[in-house]
């Protein structure tokens, strides 16, 4: 059974369906990438997961349905979020949203250990720790941002678009980081419209158009095909 099985999922804003009839899975572990153009799908794939927006069709994490559950009662059982535009809380400083990602946990010595980690791996983050997020750098809100997930302790990472907006050495440095935490066994759902990026970090990828699932598979086989080549990698 894989960690995360999405079965004919549907989603919808109101009365507009915005996914249709989605299937993926994720394996405890995997590092798997969901791509396609701008107004595809991806964010509202990952909204979904998240319980952001109304859907029907299945969704289970590690065997549990996690249908008519609480956005809060997902991120509980390890299905954390990391949203496209970061979505921080600008007037509360670097150190205030990352403690506010460890908000539903009660373990003191794991979350100080936890901290220590993110701090590691964005070492500006605790140099900026009492400066106001929304005076941060874009690359710099991006690395509060998977900081402050973290701090949630996830089992899998649910991750919108993290190059967006960012300078390249800034990408370089938080994809060395999600490759890093892949490593250590962090299971990681991302979506990413830099199609090559995403191939050359993830094993797997699906590829959405217009809501619908039109391909999946290895990333090599994906960057191998005629139309994504064409389409997302100018080739």
């Amino acid at each position: 059974m894989a960690l995360l099985e999405v079965d004919g999922l549907s989603a919808f804003y109101g009365h507009l369906r915005a996914l249709s009839d989605i299937s993926l899975t994720v394996e405890a572990g995997e590092l798997v990438s969901i791509i396609g153009a701008n107004g595809a799908g991806k964010t509202t794939c990952l909204r979904a997961l998240s319980g952001l927006i109304a859907t029907t069709g299945t969704i289970r994490f590690d065997g549990q349905n996690l249908a008519g559950l609480s956005p809060q009662d997902i991120v509980g059982l390890g299905v954390v979020h990391c949203p496209e535009g970061r979505k921080l809380f600008p007037d509360m400083t670097v150190g205030e949203n990352l403690s506010l990602g460890a908000f539903l946990r009660s373990d003191r010595a794991a979350i100080r250990d936890d901290l220590e980690r993110v701090n590691e791996l964005f070492p500006i983050l605790h140099e900026r720790r009492e400066q106001k997020a929304g005076t941060l750098s874009g690359g710099e809100q991006q690395m509060l941002a998977i900081g402050r997930a973290l701090m949630c302790r996830p089992r899998i990472l649910l991750l919108d678009e993290p190059s967006f907006g960012i300078a390249p050495i800034i990408v370089d440095r938080i994809f060395e980081v999600i490759q890093e935490l892949n490593a250590g066994g962090l299971t990681t759902l991302l979506v990413e419209q830099n199609v090559s990026l995403a191939l050359d970090v993830c094993s797997r990828a699906y590829v959405l158009e217009s809501g619908r699932v039109v391909l999946a598979g290895s990333s090599a086989d994906i960057a191998a095909d005629k139309a994504v080549r064409e389409t997302y990698l100018g080739m």
